[in-house]
């Protein structure tokens, strides 16, 4: 699955505009109980705790999970088209 990347350019523009919020929310909530708050520049990750969450790290987190990547890929290309 090397050629499901998604850059953090991109992943920032999926978590951070609100009309992709409903695909891409559910994932977060489902891998790792993390919510997402706000838009565009102002968009924040949050943990089930409440804590923010670094997006570099949680892509590459993603990034580093075969079948979370291949899931995020997939639902960005639904977005994208």
């Amino acid at each position: 699955m090397a050629g499901w990347d998604v850059t953090l350019a991109d992943f920032r523009q999926l978590i951070g505009y609100l009309d992709y919020r409903p695909a891409i929310a559910p994932l977060f909530a489902k891998w790792f109980g993390y919510t997402i708050e706000g838009s565009g520049a102002h968009t924040l990750v949050r943990s089930a705790q409440g804590d923010a969450v670094d997006p570099a790290e949680l892509h590459a987190r993603i990034q580093a999970s075969p079948d979370k990547k291949y899931e995020l890929y997939q639902t960005a290309q639904t977005l994208w088209r």
